[in-house]
């Protein structure tokens, strides 16, 4: 009778232990604000310490810090916070340092989910789908389905980074990859453009290092090259602006900004 007894004792014990343990890892999960009103800061980090996240609340002009952090127990984000995209409730905290890329809850901003890769970037959502740029010598965008699985790869050019989904289509900028012997950045200026519906590709070649893109009011999208600087591999080259007709695949004009010296590199981290 006595062990029957104490048998039962341990069982409660036990259960109020877990129980306990739960509740603490609630109690230092994050508060549930508005993430649609305001902005996402994304801080990068310094060298070898880890990136951080703040929300900027515009109607109250109040910023808090270290949101992902403060949801997660002081589990970091991951080394290297890159860029943060968004879908359907769902935050993705990309940081290239690491190689992750951490999926939340944008109501508490919770973790749910980390996905693995070598060298994440940016990532752009069409139609439920995600769209991630990877890697450097080897480039590819990776398929990110509803469930949030990996279940596709598409191979571009050497260091892909910023992308823009338009006209039913993802276009991605490569600038290049990180030469360790030459000390040098292999210098890439390939805009591809991928089919969203078969994962086709046509591969335009725009200027030195397409980094950003923007839509216009006539979707067309104009692509931001910084060009070559000093640690650049080759002649230096000035910055410019590529116009590409995302419908018929072409470039249709290149606009030279400033001039070619060693403040535009820019190199690839």
């Amino acid at each position: 009778m006595e062990k029957k007894i104490l048998l039962s004792l341990l069982i409660v014990l036990h259960f109020f232990s877990c129980k306990k343990e739960n509740d603490l890892l609630t109690e230092c999960g994050g508060e549930a604000f508005d993430f649609s009103s305001g902005a996402l800061i994304i801080n990068e980090g310094s060298f070898q310490g880890s990136g951080t996240i703040s929300h900027y609340d515009l109607s109250a002009n109040l910023v808090s810090n270290n949101i992902y952090k403060n949801a997660n127990c002081d589990v970091p984000s991951g080394l290297f916070v890159q860029s943060a995209a968004f879908n359907n409730n769902k935050g993705y905290i990309v940081s290239n340092g690491s190689g992750e890329i951490q999926i939340v809850n944008l109501s508490t901003f919770e973790h749910e989910k980390t996905i693995t890769l070598s060298y994440p970037r940016y990532m752009v959502f069409v139609e439920g789908k995600g769209y991630i740029t990877n890697g450097t010598a080897n480039g590819n965008v990776f398929v990110l389905d509803a469930s949030n699985n990996i279940i596709d790869s598409i191979s571009v050019a050497e260091g892909p980074d910023q992308l823009i989904a338009s006209n039913g289509k993802i276009l991605v900028g490569s600038k290049g990859h990180w030469n360790k012997t030459l000390y040098q950045t292999i210098v890439d200026s390939t805009v591809t453009i991928i089919n969203t519906s078969d994962l086709s590709k046509k591969e335009l070649f725009a200027w030195s290092k397409p980094s950003d893109f923007v839509e216009d009011k006539n979707g067309k999208v104009w692509v931001g090259c910084s060009g070559n600087g000093q640690y650049d591999y080759g002649n230096d080259k000035p910055p410019a602006f590529v116009k590409i007709d995302v419908l018929n695949g072409v470039v249709e004009d290149t606009i030279i900004v400033g001039e070619a010296s060693a403040s535009n590199a820019s190199g690839m981290f």
